[in-house]
């Protein structure tokens, strides 16, 4: 078991001791500015955007079907795009 695992099975067992019943802890993946999104997970999602937020990753808007992408999903993304030749300016908002 690692600390990290050791850390949360003591603190659930203190929030147990304290008379507040069962406990879970969900564990997310810890990530970094620059990483991709998950590829499915809500949680994980809203972990991976918090992150992205606080180093100041900012979205912008494909003009062709509006959705929002941050720059390093600007490659896979531009790829579904490019079978109609349109320029990544052109696109990008």
């Amino acid at each position: 078991m690692t600390d990290e695992q050791e850390t949360n099975h003591a603190f659930a067992r203190s929030l147990s001791n304290a008379g507040l019943g069962i406990v879970c802890l969900l564990v997310q993946k810890e990530y970094k500015p620059g990483d991709l999104p998950p590829k499915d997970g809500y949680l994980a999602w809203h972990e991976w955007a918090e992150v992205q937020y606080r180093a100041g990753i900012k979205q912008k808007r494909c003009k062709k079907c509006g959705k929002r992408i941050t720059p390093q999903e600007v490659n896979g993304h531009m790829a579904q795009h490019f079978t109609d030749g349109i320029a990544l300016d052109a696109i990008l908002a």
